[in-house]
């Protein structure tokens, strides 16, 4: 037969856990956002993300059928382009590619939302994406506005 000390041990140790643990703040993307400026509130979060039409173009779309493609003349005048036309636009950059060659077309991704930050564009203005595509010929590096 177990003493009432026995039992009420680990039920008081899990009480004095759940005490500890009742001023704590689960951590999430909030915590990481910077304080507001004393007399500003806060910017709203972003709308949730919307399904692409179908039919949307996209404003550049760069090919990965040769190695090492030059793409920064072209990337520079469409990010110029559009932010003389939409200031403070955002901008999905989409890895589309085959299977097989996902892992690679996200580091292409990844590549040219460098090269887009190193021409000015914040990165909360970018939103990295991938895209399946089994009947594609080559992996691609797409980019849309929103």
């Amino acid at each position: 037969m177990q003493s009432v000390t026995q039992v009420s041990r680990p039920i008081a140790a899990l009480l004095l856990s759940a005490l500890a643990l009742a001023g704590c703040k689960m951590i999430d993307q909030t915590m990481f956002r910077p304080d507001p400026e004393p007399g500003q509130e806060a910017a709203p979060p972003p709308a949730p993300t919307a399904a692409r039409p179908a039919n949307q173009a996209p404003v550049l779309s760069i090919r990965y059928d040769t190695p090492n493609p030059s793409y920064k003349a072209a990337l520079a005048q469409a990010v110029r382009v559009v932010e003389q036309r939409r200031p403070g636009a955002v901008y999905d950059v989409v890895a589309a590619s085959t299977a097989a060659e996902a892992p690679q077309a996200a580091k292409d991704a990844g590549g040219v939302m460098a090269a887009m930050k190193e021409l000015g564009v914040p990165n909360n203005r970018l939103n990295l994406g991938a895209r399946l595509e089994p009947g594609l010929a080559t992996r691609e590096v797409r980019i849309y506005l929103r």
